[in-house]
């Protein structure tokens, strides 16, 4: 009977994570999960002639002291295949805005698109510009610009809510929290430098961490999920289709109940707008900030992702009540950044999260969260050797401190 420190169920980007991180801390680790590839909701698909891959293809996170350039290091990985975003569109209801690589080129965007507020948003960019340089040569004053309120700091320019909304929703796609809860260190950040574009998305960062993984722990791969055996507050074995194993901690890496809505859409190139970016973050009218959706589509003739003539689309909507709807639905709401899709699609298909689901013992329940405002995405339960980290397409960065800080308390 085989005995782990760590069974880590889920290969999401989170679980790999933390199971390599421990796995190089010594611990005697073990990796289950149902598919033959790792990643979890990130991991790329293959449908009808089309490769999807879900997770977002840009980031922040490699700037110095950001979680991912934290974890590389950690792990002796290199940096250096990432680079500079080329671009993105944040789409409202009446404002289509180009965020380009280049600070001042996205400047005169926004005095483009809102000219009433040209004076307001120059000043912001040179303040802000101001603020990264002094930050660059003072620790002092990093440290207080962490400390304090993005929003706090917005508040003097006296902006509309179609600005503020333009920011707020980039903190949300890039850091996983409200405009309300970001730093002024990640505005000044998201403001004066691009994300990174990184080949292969997050899924390549998952092959490079099972890589590394392998090297010291056990990958169960095509293993169905398994059961767990709990016994007054804690998980006592877990029985797999092969064999019963012993451990002394659990971690849980799935999506929740709150899971999140991936839509899979193969396209004619031929409906694809003029001007459009392969990344767009969509804001829909009538509707809150936190009810975005994003869009990621794949270069034009890339024969690794689509037929010649065609693109594969992936739309990521929020959680909530909104995944049993049908696959109309969520077309209909992408038709207004593209008309005429239904029109022009020739495949469309709903991610099943359903089957990336482990079920826990009756005798354990799921307490709230403890925060996802970009601090902690780690949920608790009744099992005091369980521990839940969602797996996410849209809060890869707050899931992957959550993992780093994990790993850290269980070495």
């Amino acid at each position: 009977m085989p005995k782990y420190d760590i069974a880590c169920i889920g290969a999401g980007i989170s679980g790999l994570a933390t199971a390599t991180l421990l796995a190089k801390t010594g611990k005697t680790v073990c990796l289950i999960d149902p598919a033959d590839r790792p990643g979890g909701c990130i991991a790329p698909q293959e449908l009808a002639g089309f490769r999807y891959a879900p997770g977002p293809p840009i980031t922040y996170g490699f700037e110095p002291g950001g979680i991912l350039q934290k974890l590389f290091a950690d792990l002796g990985l290199p940096v250096s295949a990432t680079s500079p975003c080329s671009g993105y569109q944040v789409v409202m209801p009446d404002h289509r805005i180009s965020v380009s690589g280049d600070l001042q080129e996205t400047l005169d965007e926004l005095c483009r698109e809102f000219s009433d507020t040209k004076s307001g948003l120059t000043k912001l960019y040179r303040e802000v510009r101001d603020l990264s340089e002094r930050s660059s040569k003072s620790r002092l004053s990093s440290y207080v610009y962490r400390k304090r309120s993005a929003a706090a700091y917005l508040e003097s320019y006296q902006f509309n809510k179609s600005i503020l909304s333009y920011f707020d929703v980039q903190s949300r796609f890039f850091f996983g929290y409200t405009l309300q809860q970001m730093p002024l260190a990640s505005l000044i950040l998201m403001i004066t430098r691009a994300p990174r574009y990184i080949p292969g998305g997050f899924a390549g960062i998952a092959d490079q961490l099972l890589s590394l993984f392998q090297q010291r722990g056990t990958w169960y791969q095509n293993e169905p999920f398994p059961e767990l055996q709990a016994r007054s507050n804690r998980i006592t074995g877990i029985n797999m289709s092969r064999e019963h194993i012993e451990t002394r901690t659990v971690i849980l890496n799935v999506p929740g109940d709150q899971r999140e809505s991936i839509l899979l859409l193969g396209i004619r190139d031929q409906v694809v707008p003029v001007g459009m970016f392969p990344i767009a973050l969509c804001i829909e009218k009538g509707e809150y900030v936190g009810n975005y959706y994003s869009l990621f589509l794949s270069p034009v003739d890339d024969p690794t992702s689509a037929p010649a003539g065609m693109r594969s689309l992936i739309a990521a909507f929020p959680s909530g009540h909104s995944q049993d709807q049908p696959v109309d639905v969520f077309m209909n709401r992408i038709s207004t950044v593209i008309p005429f899709l239904q029109e022009f699609h020739v495949h469309a298909s709903m991610q099943d999260a359903v089957a990336m689901r482990c079920s826990l013992p009756p005798a354990v329940t799921v307490k709230p969260s403890v925060s996802r405002s970009g601090r902690s995405f780690l949920t608790h339960c009744s099992a005091k050797n369980l521990m839940i980290i969602p797996d996410s397409v849209r809060s890869i960065l707050p899931a992957l401190s959550t993992a780093r800080n994990l790993a850290l308390k269980l070495r």
